[in-house]
Formats: structure tokens, sequence, C-alpha cells
């Protein structure tokens, strides 16, 4: 079995309106968090749903209910993580990552579009790169350190649950 995820990155536009009954968490981001907020157990209630980041690279909702995407396209193979990861791109400049809980297979959306199946590495650099905003990447420590963060969590969402067990 594998954990399943998805994180909304937001940018310009406030996320609040287009989230539905979340949990507000407001924490400083880190690995750890995120892979305890989506250990899928029946007393965690917060796995469910999307953890929203902040512009301040700040944890701040948890269980957040997403629009879901009005592309009448999407194959079989895009559940409702996809659909919803989509579906918040489409409304907003928000980024937003999932990791499929079938296949660890993570994947980037933005502007409603999809890249799919990314290692680690790519995501953390596609990550840092749209954060930039043209920025120079000297000044990028924050963003940089945020991304690597999730990258990190996001390595380990997607392994077998046997296999994070043995790492830890």
């Amino acid at each position: 079995a594998r954990m399943g995820a998805i994180i909304v990155f937001e940018r310009d536009a406030a996320l609040e309106e287009f989230v539905d009954d979340a949990t507000r968490i407001d924490a400083a981001l880190s690995r750890q968090l995120l892979v305890s907020l989506f250990v899928p157990a029946k007393d965690n209630e917060l796995h469910d749903g999307a953890v929203v980041i902040n512009k301040n690279h700040r944890v701040e909702l948890a269980r957040a209910l997403l629009p879901l995407s009005r592309a009448t396209d999407l194959g079989p193979e895009f559940g409702t993580r996809h659909r919803a990861a989509l579906g918040i791109t489409e409304d907003t400049d928000a980024v937003c990552v999932v990791v499929s809980e079938e296949r660890g297979e993570i994947s980037l959306c933005f502007k409603g579009s999809i890249a799919r199946d990314l290692e680690p590495v790519m995501l953390r650099r596609a990550l840092v790169g749209l954060f930039a905003g043209g920025r120079a990447t000297e000044e990028m420590t924050e963003e940089a350190a945020a991304a690597a963060e999730v990258g990190k969590a996001l390595a380990a969402i997607g392994e077998p649950v046997d296999a994070q067990a043995e790492a830890s």
C-alpha cells in the first residue's frame, strides 16, 4: 500500500474562497509534518483532502476540499485527487502536486495542465522555477528550502508504506 497526497501551493490568488471544509493548521513546513498529514488511518481525519501551503511557505490548511476539474476529456486513470488538483489550477494561479495512491506517481498541475510521473529532483526544480517569478535563484533560498522539504516528503509519501517503516 502507498499513501496518496495532494498539496496546493498558493501563489498570487488567495485560495480560501475555492476551498471547502478545511482544517486550519498554520504550521512551519516540514517533511515530517507533510508525511504525517497524509498517513491514512481512521484516527487521522486530516489525510483526506488537500494540504494548502500559503505564500509564506507555511502549512495553512489540511483536509481541504477542492473544486474538481471541468475538463470532460480526462481518462479513467484520473481519480478524484487528480481532478481536484487540475480543478484548483483551472480556477487560480496555484500550483498543485499530487501523489497517486495506486502508483506512487508524482504529478504537477499548473494552469489546468498536468505533468505526470515526475522524479522528485525534477519536481523540486519545477517548484523552485515556478516560485522564482523571474527572481535570481540566489535570492530563492527560502523557496528552494520549501521545495526541498516538499520534494523529500513526496518521495516518502510515494514509497510503499512498508518501505517507510524500514527507513525510519
